[in-house]
């Protein structure tokens, strides 16, 4: 059965409301429709580090370990694990067994090539500010790659859970164009990309050869995932009433209220994650 969301974000947390009729299922035939607000060009939140592009990103893309917000814990993800060497220097250890959308292997030429990419100060992008802590990525063999900070960074695994996805090095090495890549991105995730189109929106299906998931990112549980550009929240309210979309978010609190109302939804929480940064003037500046 095809589930719906109402999603509403405040400053901290995330609501979310499900509704799911029989009908409903036939008509999306196992597809989640969601709407969302500002046109996405691209799968590649390194470009577009937006909510929208954030939503698919997540789904095509892989990081080397994943955060749990449930348990609050690092869960394994393309690292089967991981330790620390030095205050500087967390070693990581590679799955075996994972491949890109296009078939090709996952390893740690992968894993330096997008670290010390994002890392390079010649490479300009939004929010480069995430990798300013990293002074290089390093491979020890084919699976297994150290992370070497500039100094003790207490972000730094965060940092790689969270905003750190792992592109196929041949790939991406060879665009001349970097932010042309998540047109037609290829990653390790649970959804392979089928089209962007800014006017239709985008397009993922299921990768079926998805099997290193866990409880902080598992499996697709449906065939595709269409997200439409729909600007006002009030259209998309429309459509969620008349089945015409699945799932929304950034729903104002008036909204999520009169919806809870309504006895065909359910509403849940979530927590989010925010980066807060606190500098103390040691020296009386």
């Amino acid at each position: 059965m095809t589930f719906r969301y109402l999603l509403a974000s405040t400053a901290m947390t995330l609501a979310a409301a499900s509704l799911a009729t029989e009908a409903i299922a036939q008509k999306s035939k196992n597809t989640v429709r969601i709407g969302y607000y500002d046109p996405i060009s691209m799968v590649d939140a390194t470009y577009d580090p937006k909510p929208e592009t954030g939503l698919t990103s997540g789904s095509v893309y892989d990081n080397l370990i994943a955060f749990d917000r449930k348990s609050s814990k690092f869960m394994p993800l393309l690292a089967k694990s991981w330790s620390r060497v030095s205050p500087k220097i967390i070693e990581f250890k590679l799955r075996d067994d994972v491949k890109f959308h296009d078939g090709s292997e996952f390893d740690a030429d992968d894993v330096v090539y997008t670290i010390n990419w994002m890392a390079d100060p010649k490479v300009k992008f939004r929010i480069k500010s995430r990798y300013f802590w990293i002074d290089k990525a390093e491979k020890v063999d084919k699976y297994t790659v150290r992370v070497h900070s500039k100094r003790p960074q207490a972000s730094a695994l965060m940092r790689l859970a969270i905003s750190t996805p792992i592109y196929p090095s041949d790939v991406h090495a060879a665009l001349q164009v970097k932010s042309t890549f998540g047109r037609n991105g290829i990653g390790t995730g649970p959804y392979k990309v089928v089209s962007v189109d800014p006017n239709n929106g985008v397009v993922l299906e299921k990768n079926t050869n998805y099997k290193h998931g866990n409880l902080a990112k598992p499996a697709g549980s449906v065939d595709r995932v269409h997200m439409r550009p729909i600007p006002e929240t009030q259209t998309q309210i429309a459509q969620m009433l008349t089945g015409g979309l699945d799932m929304m978010y950034r729903v104002p609190k008036d909204q999520i209220d009169a919806m809870k109302s309504d006895p065909r939804f359910k509403v849940t929480v979530q927590k989010g994650q925010l980066f807060y940064y606190m500098a103390i003037d040691s020296i009386g500046k």
